[in-house]
């Protein structure tokens, strides 16, 4: 059962008569996996990519931030500082990552 922290059931209510501030989250990080992913893939998401660039310029503007309540923008969650951030860099130094990571080709 999907409810909110005030008992209501979430799943009745339309997408657009939520506080996009209850989902802000969300969005954030939904947005920085469309960056992220771009950075990993240039050229996949061509005409995608610049439409959420485009989303992202907009709400960063006064007039919509305001309304918004909250900022669309997250820094990009790159590798090393994550694992910095969790105390287990020495990963990167760990022989068998190469093999890990490797591409499997079908």
């Amino acid at each position: 059962k999907d409810d909110d922290k005030n008992g209501n059931n979430l799943s009745s209510q339309s997408w657009a008569s939520r506080d996009p501030r209850d989902n802000a989250i969300l969005f954030q990080t939904m947005f920085e996996v469309g960056r992220r992913n771009k950075v990993l893939n240039p050229n996949q998401m061509r005409t995608t990519y610049g439409k959420l660039m485009y989303m992202l310029q907009d709400a960063q503007s006064p007039t919509v931030a305001k309304s918004l309540g909250f900022s669309l923008h997250k820094d990009l969650v790159l590798v090393a500082p994550f694992l910095q951030e969790h105390k287990c860099s020495d990963i990167l130094h760990d022989s068998r990552l190469v093999g890990a990571t490797r591409f499997i080709r079908d």
